[in-house]
């Protein structure tokens, strides 16, 4: 790279502290991730910085912590980032699809570990290139950045089924039970009785609807991570990643604000101490806090930064830019936001797998059982979109059967679903993405369409 867009870059430095109960919590940072690729001189300067919160004990969230970078670095695409940054660019796209295939071949990957279903994480990853900064989740672990105004910038989207009622939507649609515990605390609360906690997807109990592992809750517990990008204001910011345990006591926009007051090295452990005083009675999960200040200059800190920011007449400054139009120096200017979801099959299946599902289909057709739809190409090449014809073959429901008929059909999807993948060959993640991808009912909006709570 020149001189001149090296000097461009802003400077970044982080700073970590956990408060561990369970012992569950990993947080990795890789500064120069490019150097774990076979050809780091073709690459741009890559800066990795990730939470994983795991649950069922720590395998998963370790086994991300060795596994994800090397796997990660490979798929990024070489060369530098477009000098306007527009949400169509090839090599923006790229970095999104390098993010969503790594999260889905983890997934597969810690399948192959065989150790017990019950054992996930969730996963917060966030990369920076020059001004680029690209984040990706999965769970409940959320990422906010400040930019020293009065407005939260969030970077994650939560998939904490308790507040997220577009993921409540997806798995209620494919017949997922969403309930908080029963009051004996071992199975979903019934119908007409007061429930304990948060909603939880039954019957695995699970609090989050994607993340990493979980197998014994279906493959509607999806690894498809949002991913958002954004542009670093030049004035420069400070990112705040946590696991959950400081979310559940404290708000975005209140750890800013404290944060603001603090050093880089101190604010991690003081804000674990903010969230323990709020509490009440002390922290009760793990707790992990990630910062990263990006600045203009090297050995700048954030608080300072903030400071000089708050003077009259920078103020005036941003006042007069913000008036002309030109706010790309102080607020973070949004590129994209994507839900792997809805992006991330075609990717991930790939031409081999793509050759054999199109066989697959053209056989089917040869045979009559199985209609064109064009409208849905990927779901009827994964044997998931059936035709009302479709829904026939296997005959009328025995009307004296005590099972209700859409518990019946059900079961009769589900033994499609399980003879089609046997049968092509496919695992359970390329099963689970072209899956997720059908079941999805909130629509999600591309960047031109999309509007942020920022």
């Amino acid at each position: 790279m020149s001189d001149s867009l090296s000097r461009s870059k802003p400077k970044a430095a982080h700073a970590s502290s956990q408060q561990q109960l369970k012992g569950e919590d990993v947080v990795f940072i890789h500064d120069h991730l490019e150097k774990l690729h076979s050809t780091p001189d073709k690459m741009c300067n890559w800066s990795l910085y990730c939470v994983c919160d795991g649950h069922g004990g720590v395998a998963a969230a370790q086994f991300l912590k060795e596994r994800m970078s090397a796997d990660l670095v490979k798929r990024l695409p070489l060369g530098n980032p477009p000098e306007v940054m527009k949400r169509d660019d090839p090599w923006l796209e790229a970095v999104r699809m390098a993010l969503i295939t790594s999260f889905m071949w983890m997934d597969e990957e810690f399948e192959k570990e065989g150790l017990p279903p019950s054992i996930g994480s969730t996963v917060t990853v966030a990369l920076l290139s020059g001004w680029l900064l690209t984040i990706a989740n999965i769970g409940d672990s959320e990422c906010f950045l400040d930019v020293g105004n009065r407005r939260e910038y969030e970077l994650t989207t939560s998939h904490k089924i308790d507040t997220n009622k577009g993921e409540q939507n997806r798995l209620k649609d494919v017949g997922k039970t969403v309930r908080p515990l029963s009051q004996d605390l071992f199975q979903p609360a019934e119908d007409d009785e007061q429930g304990v906690g948060p909603l939880r997807v039954w019957p695995c109990g699970l609090a989050v609807s994607r993340s990493i592992g979980d197998y014994d809750c279906g493959c509607e517990i999806t690894a498809a991570p949002h991913v958002r990008q954004v542009e670093v204001p030049m004035s420069g910011a400070r990112m705040i990643m946590a696991s959950d345990g400081l979310w559940d006591h404290i708000t975005g926009r209140r750890a800013m604000r404290a944060a603001r007051k603090m050093t880089l090295k101190e604010c991690p452990k003081e804000l674990i101490e903010l969230a323990d005083s709020r509490s009440g009675d002390g922290l009760t999960d793990d707790t992990t806090v990630l910062i990263v200040d990006f600045v203009p200059k090297a050995g700048l800190d954030w608080r300072d930064a903030c400071k000089t920011m708050r003077r009259p007449v920078n103020v005036l400054k941003r006042f007069r830019e913000r008036m002309r139009g030109d706010s790309r120096s102080v607020i973070p200017r949004r590129v994209a936001d994507y839900d792997g979801v809805r992006h991330c099959h075609c990717a991930y299946l790939g031409e081999a797998a793509a050759s054999k599902l199109s066989l697959e289909v053209k056989r089917s057709e040869e045979l009559g059982h199985q209609k064109k739809h064009e409208s849905d190409r990927t779901a009827a090449l994964m044997g998931l979109a059936m035709s009302e014809n479709e829904m026939e073959v296997g005959g009328e429901a025995d009307t004296d059967s005590d099972e209700d008929p859409a518990d019946v059909d059900l079961k009769r999807r589900k033994e499609k679903l399980a003879a089609t993948s046997s049968h092509l060959g496919l695992t359970r993640a390329q099963v689970a993405a072209a899956q997720a991808t059908r079941r999805t009912l909130a629509p999600v909006a591309d960047t031109a369409d999309f509007t942020p709570s920022w």
